[in-house]
């Protein structure tokens, strides 16, 4: 109803604390709008002067109308907000509604058969929760508020669009998820950087490259302990079993120690003749991949033959 008071109160899920930043400049809740009159009250939304508030960079709100700021008495609940002069107290500092942020996931890899579920990160300050959905799923999979879960069905690689919407704003957000049969092969993927293991590089060495889905990506991690791709396989360059040995690709040999790794805990690949992990650079980007500590680098793997 018009006029009625809007008071101080702990803060909680109720419709009626669910406000909403207008185009107009105006404060909305529950259909009405936030009136800079005496006291601060409820009233009517139709952009006029006394109901237009603009965040200052202190986090005030002011009404330009009046010059004064939205301002409480005193932090008891049950107490009618007023106006003030614009001093930046702590009776006058507050947060608004902000459109919803999406993290962009980096490339997903599952397999048919094998249940999945990906947490989005979906952030937004105050207001009612956004509106999440996704289109371009893979077959099996669907949206649940900010999750993806389910348990794909079809092979294939999927670009997935989310969408993030309130009466704040909305957040879009894309990416790949790359679907293949158990055994098959698949992506490494640096999860810190969403970038893949790409066996492209200088001389057959392995570098960290924007993932692309070519031969040169596809790994297999075979039963036997190797990783192959393209017909080679993955070994420290040399013979090396130092610390900073580039890792590269040979033909693959039955009895060569070399080419054998372990998928340690975390996803970790240990190269089992040197002890050694396979790391990445820092930063990421066109660089080789060596040996180094296993306290470090983890990735995300095809399942394995």
């Amino acid at each position: 109803m018009d006029g009625n008071p809007i008071l101080v109160w702990r803060c909680g899920d109720s419709d009626t604390q669910q406000w909403v930043v207008r185009a107009d400049g105006g404060l909305q809740v529950q259909g009405g709008c936030m009136v800079a009159s005496a006291l601060v009250e409820w009233g009517g939304c139709d952009g006029t002067a006394n109901k237009v508030w603009q965040a200052t960079a202190n986090g005030e709100l002011r009404n330009p109308a009046s010059g004064l700021c939205l301002t409480a008495p005193s932090l008891n609940y049950d107490v009618q907000f007023t106006l003030a002069a614009c001093a930046a107290t702590e009776l006058q500092i507050w947060a608004l509604p902000t459109a919803p942020r999406i993290t962009t996931p980096v490339p997903q890899q599952s397999v048919t058969g094998t249940a999945v579920s990906l947490a989005l990160g979906v952030t937004y300050s105050g207001g009612p929760a956004p509106t999440v959905t996704a289109t371009g799923l893979p077959p099996g999979v669907t949206a649940s508020g900010t999750t993806l879960s389910g348990t794909p069905t079809t092979t294939g690689k999927y670009t997935v669009s989310v969408r993030a919407q309130s009466a704040s704003g909305v957040a879009t957000a894309s990416f790949v998820w790359l679907i293949v049969t158990p055994g098959a092969p698949g992506l490494i993927i640096h999860p810190g950087s969403g970038d893949c293991v790409d066996a492209g590089g200088p001389n057959r060495t392995l570098w960290l490259f924007r993932c692309n889905y070519t031969n040169a990506q596809m790994f297999t991690l075979r039963a036997d302990g190797r990783i192959e791709v393209g017909g080679h396989c993955v070994l420290p360059l040399g013979g090396g079993t130092a610390s900073g040995t580039q890792v590269g690709t040979a033909p693959c040999g039955s009895t060569d120690a070399a080419q054998l790794w372990t998928v340690e805990s975390g996803n970790a690949l240990r190269n089992t003749a040197s002890g050694l992990c396979l790391t990445a650079p820092n930063p990421t980007g066109l660089a080789g991949l060596y040996l180094g500590s296993c306290s470090g680098d983890t990735w995300a793997l095809p399942v394995r033959a």
